[in-house]
């Protein structure tokens, strides 16, 4: 059985955001805590899953499936931008049924590692290498969302 070849776009190189030596937060900043002075009030939650793939023409994009709750799962596609003028254009699009659902940028986090940052459906999201991946049928990144904890979430103020 042939198996698929490595695709080198740039994203093979992300990374989870455990930095194993004490490292920043995966945005490459000031994580909330340092920034606050307080313990982290949020749990990363894996939303999807993406693979390396290559059209027929060559080319080298991401497919995988993204978990929108109620609305189940959808099939989506993350490309590189070809037309990025300027730092502020995203690197990536994430496609879903021929419509721009997300943008995401390049970064790197405290510790060296990269990883994709950006927006799916206006929601904050970050596309981390599966660094576990054991199988050609394990995904090659993890789409996480970073949740507040309920237990920790500050009550409302009754009025």
């Amino acid at each position: 059985m042939e198996k698929e070849k490595k695709v080198n776009d740039g994203t093979e190189q992300m990374e989870s955001q455990d930095c194993r030596n004490g490292g920043a937060s995966p945005n490459g900043e000031a994580s909330r805590e340092e920034s606050r002075g307080e313990e982290s009030r949020e749990r990363a939650v894996r939303i999807g899953s993406l693979w390396n793939r290559t059209s027929e023409d060559g080319k080298h994009y991401k497919s995988g499936v993204v978990d929108f709750g109620p609305l189940g799962e959808l099939h989506v596609a993350l490309f590189r931008e070809t037309e990025k003028k300027s730092d502020k254009h995203p690197d990536y699009v994430m496609i879903c049924e021929k419509a721009r659902i997300g943008a995401f940028w390049l970064r790197t986090s405290g510790c060296g590692r990269k990883f994709l940052s950006g927006h799916l459906l206006g929601v904050p999201v970050n596309i981390f290498r599966n660094e576990s991946k054991q199988s050609e049928k394990s995904p090659d990144y993890r789409i996480v969302r970073f949740m507040e904890t309920q237990e920790e979430a500050e009550p409302e103020e009754d009025f």
